[in-house]
């Protein structure tokens, strides 16, 4: 029997083989009427034939007259082949061509889809987005971010598409807006309203959008954002000519209404933060940080902005001071405010006094720094090195002395270890040798003394001369590929002593505050080298520490600094790095703020110079020659472009030593004393003492006493000492004779924060009272 099927839209999937033809050209004709011959000729041959060609099946027209057991013909209906394979009649907007694609592509169906056929169709070839029958609240959101994301929207099922946006529109008047062919723009200016919903209406764009709904398109913020970058230039110019006709308090009603989700919005704040650094307040950036939630790149932006917040400016220090008080006031209050001034061109004149009173105490009380072992003095630096290795508490000791790392570049080293894991970090103002040039500090620092006498040994055959009783293997490096090459070697037990100078030459020819990622990438460089000396020394099963110290900091001179001419009896300095090489000799002498005399000046010459100049004098400072320093800010010989050292403010002068070691030390439980009496329905004041046992100072975050916060004198608490305050705890109806009294402290050092809780058991007292007052206790 023969079978012929006129498929002319190719609608069943079939290729020829023995038994079967499939023919769609006009030449397949003559060898198609053979093999029908030939089958026709033979008895109970089964062979089928699959037309798809319009004029080959008008060719065979003769065949019809055949008895249908003989020859029988099988016209394909796509429609009703639709029908037959997924169950239901095919949606009256398709056209040929769709049905024909979706026969290719649709699955079948695993459940009933005739309540909804169109909805099944779109959701299986177009989103999941077209599938429902019955829009949801936020469902024409979902509908334009599909439109606005969509590449390109399936010509076949447009129709489709439109039938089933109009089904919706009869639910939901929103919909009308998609009737219109640009659906697209439509769905932009959907997500736009929503965007700019905040805005005012003198904002055209705000204007022309009012005629769409507005959607809440709140999970479509990336989409928005997408959209606001064409309009950038748009949103720049008005916000820039709001904020320039409205009053500066304005900035939070801009806030308010922007959408915090634009580069120009974020870009205008940005812009007038700096413009108006006195008026930003952590209140206005935590609002910046609120509406820009969403916003990827806001984040960065505010970390910038956060630098432009004013400290508070530092309160007069007191020449009584004593020392540590002296470097919590300089690391605390005034580094703090002098880099907001540095990096926000403010005004220098407070912090100049400032610096000059700090001046004035450390040229005062520097003499006594070298005698005294406990003083916070850098060359003492090196017996706390020798110390571990004469008590054997230590293998290997990695040693980075750091030419001209600041005080806040160590705070950002300590971070940067601290993110690697770096265990135990203890960081300490210290204060560099004067005077802060290389040749007299760098040397005084890996000498552990001042030398009276010009010593112009390299600086690694210091270093060995000085530990050589203690340490058996001394390696001193100026590269560090060096010391990364003896990582990766056998490391022995020994000092491992890297000389890194690199920050130094940058901060020499950087013109802004020296914390920037170019900087940054030094610090983390060194971070590295201590993570990756660790580790190998964990696997070598070798116990070690790590130091960080500082010859020197830096300063920034102002653009007006006055620019002294060299004294007539003096030199300028050859400021040698005391490895052989001159320290860039020519830029040294123009960077290194101080001259020298192998003189002791007349009196009348130093009268003449005492209004510009500190005397460092050579017996009194432990200095090979007499040495001479320009008071507060004023260069020698010619301004440098960038940072420079060899004065004595405080930037330049405390610097910081980071100590730190493999595993975390063990953070000791400081000792609360709670002393006083409690008085039944009365304000109780009870005195608090709290003892810092630990080698390393601790500092309060915040110590509660029965839900009340104690008051301490300071939060900073010092090794081996103790500080006191004063909790009140509100009015209660004591009855019993005592009362247990549980205590919550919070505090962090040495790298690690801790939290620790106790109790202690508070007497009552109470007044004298009658036999009446007791009947009545409970009324009171």
């Amino acid at each position: 029997m023969i079978t012929i099927y006129c498929d002319f839209y190719s609608i069943l999937q079939v290729e020829s083989t023995d038994e079967q033809d499939v023919v769609r050209r006009i030449q397949d004709y003559i060898p198609l009427r053979q093999r029908i011959r030939s089958a026709l000729d033979k008895e109970n041959t089964a062979y089928t034939v699959y037309v798809q060609n319009p004029i080959l099946a008008q060719w065979l027209k003769d065949l019809r007259g055949y008895d249908p057991h003989i020859v029988r013909w099988e016209d394909i209906d796509p429609y009703a082949y639709f029908e037959q394979r997924f169950g239901f009649v095919p949606p009256v907007e398709l056209s040929i061509s769709a049905i024909q694609e979706l026969l290719k592509v649709l699955p079948l169906p695993y459940e009933e889809v005739t309540a909804d056929p169109t909805g099944w169709i779109l959701s299986q070839r177009v989103d999941h987005v077209w599938g429902c029958s019955q829009p949801s609240e936020n469902h024409l959101a979902d509908v334009a971010a599909w439109m606005v994301r969509v590449k390109q929207i399936p010509v076949l099922l447009l129709p489709l598409m439109e039938a089933r946006l109009a089904e919706w529109a009869k639910v939901d008047d929103r919909y009308k807006v998609f009737l219109d062919p640009s659906w697209k723009e439509t769905a932009r200016a959907l997500l736009l309203r929503w965007a700019l919903r905040f805005y005012p209406m003198t904002f055209s764009l705000r204007q022309r959008l009012e005629e769409f709904p507005l959607v809440d398109c709140n999970q479509y913020t990336d989409i928005c954002i997408e959209l606001f970058r064409e309009k950038n230039n748009e949103l720049r110019r008005f916000w820039h000519t709001w904020l320039i006709s409205g009053s500066s308090p304005d900035i939070s009603v801009a806030l308010q209404q922007m959408s915090g989700l634009a580069d120009a919005e974020l870009d205008v704040i940005e812009d007038w933060a700096r413009a108006n650094a006195l008026l930003v307040t952590g209140q206005l950036l935590e609002a910046i940080k609120n509406r820009f939630a969403r916003f990827p790149r806001a984040n960065n932006v505010l970390e910038r902005l956060a630098k432009v917040v004013p400290p508070p400016v530092p309160p007069i220090p007191d020449p009584l001071w004593s020392s540590e008080n002296w470097l919590r006031w300089v690391t605390e209050a005034y580094l703090p405010y002098f880099a907001w001034v540095i990096r926000n061109k403010q005004a220098r004149d407070t912090q100049m006094k400032l610096a000059a009173q700090f001046e004035q105490w450390l040229l005062k009380i520097y003499p006594k720094f070298p005698s005294d072992p406990m003083a916070p003095f850098t060359p003492h630096q090196l017996s706390r090195i020798k110390e571990l290795f004469d008590e054997k508490s230590v293998d290997v000791v990695f040693w980075f002395v750091v030419d001209g790392l600041t005080w806040w570049q160590g705070e950002r080293l300590k971070s940067f270890c601290a993110e690697r894991k770096v265990g135990g970090i203890y960081l300490e103002p210290t204060i560099s040798a004067l005077p802060t040039i290389t040749s007299i500090s760098k040397k005084a620092l890996v000498s552990g003394y001042l030398e009276s006498t010009d010593n112009t040994k390299p600086i690694a055959q210091i270093v060995r001369e000085r530990l050589v009783s203690a340490v058996q293997n001394i390696h001193v490096y100026r590269h560090e590929n060096e010391l990364e090459e003896a990582f990766s070697s056998t490391l022995q037990p020994g000092l491992y002593t890297l000389m890194y100078n690199g920050l130094d030459h940058h901060s020499h020819d950087t013109q802004g505050f020296t914390d920037t990622e170019s900087i940054d990438g030094h610090l983390v460089l060194l971070s590295r080298l201590i993570q990756e000396g660790f580790e190998r020394c964990l696997r070598l099963n070798l116990r070690a520490k790590a130091f960080v110290s500082s010859d020197h900091g830096s300063t920034f001179l102002p653009k007006d600094a006055r620019v002294l001419q060299l004294p007539k009896f003096a030199h300028s300095v050859d400021d040698s790095d005391l490895e052989g090489i001159p320290d860039e000799q020519t830029k040294a002498s123009s960077r290194a703020r101080a001259c020298t005399s192998s003189r002791i000046p007349e009196k009348d010459e130093l009268e003449e110079i005492k209004k510009d100049w500190h005397y460092l004098q050579k017996d009194v400072f432990s200095l090979p020659q007499q040495y001479f320093i320009p008071k507060a800010y004023s260069a020698v010989g010619r301004r440098p472009k960038g940072w420079t050292h060899g004065g004595a403010t405080p930037e330049e002068v405390i610097v910081p030593f980071i100590a730190l070691q493999t595993n975390k030390v063990e953070f000791l439980e400081p000792v609360i004393n709670i002393s006083g009496f409690l008085f039944s329905s009365k304000v109780n004041a009870l005195q608090v003492t709290l003892g810092n046992m630990n080698p390393f100072p601790i500092t309060v975050l915040q110590l509660l006493v029965a839900d009340s916060t104690a008051k301490l004198i300071q939060s900073y608490v010092e090794p081996n000492a103790m500080i006191t305050g004063e909790v009140i705890l509100p009015a209660v109806v004591y009855r019993e004779s005592a009362r247990l009294v549980t205590w919550s402290l919070t505090c962090e050092g040495g790298g690690i924060r801790q939290v620790f809780r106790g109790d202690v058991s508070i007497p009552i007292r109470r007044l004298q009272t009658s036999d009446v007052d007791e009947m009545f206790e409970d009324m009171l």
